[in-house]
């Protein structure tokens, strides 16, 4: 009889999309002196609606990070992760949103380097549309189409022109 594997159990996964909570503990040093420890725990994206209140109670960060090769961890183990003090999962990874809730979007802004890369495609002159980001892009239709905004509104702030040469493309005056 073939076992089938159980959705509860840790899974590695390797080039995936993942949520990241990042947590900031105090730990102790050798010396006594207490320093700020950063864990980190992955866990599927479709956890983030049940993450946001431990986020807004505990500090913690989340993340939508692109990692080579990581452990997965379900609620069930999340939790046990979370309790013990040595876990620490130390995968390779990018960040591609910072979804922390309450955090600002000005502080957010700076964390993407989604933003920079339609910025500078402005900066060049080019025209930028959303359909033409999603083919450089992994990311959803609805964050490109908001990282677009922000940045819209960016150069509008600075006094630079965006226009509308056709429909869904904009381009700097």
């Amino acid at each position: 009889m073939k076992k089938s594997k159980s959705k509860n159990q840790p899974r590695v996964r390797k080039n995936v999309q993942c949520l990241l909570v990042q947590t900031h503990t105090p730990a102790r040093q050798p010396n006594g002196l207490l320093r700020r420890q950063t864990r980190h725990f992955f866990t599927p994206k479709k956890n983030f609606n049940y993450l946001i209140e431990f986020a807004k109670s505990f500090g913690a960060e989340l993340k939508i990070v692109k990692a080579k090769s990581v452990t997965l961890l379900p609620l069930s183990h999340l939790v046990r992760a979370f309790c013990d003090p040595l876990y620490n999962d130390e995968s390779d990874f990018v960040v591609l949103d910072d979804m922390t809730p309450g955090k600002s979007i000005t502080t957010q802004r700076s964390t993407s380097p989604e933003l920079d890369k339609i910025r500078h495609e402005f900066m060049r002159g080019q025209k930028v549309s959303v359909k033409g980001l999603m083919k450089k892009s992994e990311l959803s239709e609805s964050t490109i189409r908001r990282y677009l905004t922000i940045v819209r509104n960016d150069l509008s702030e600075e006094g630079r022109i965006i226009k509308s040469p056709v429909r869904g493309f904009y381009q700097l005056d």
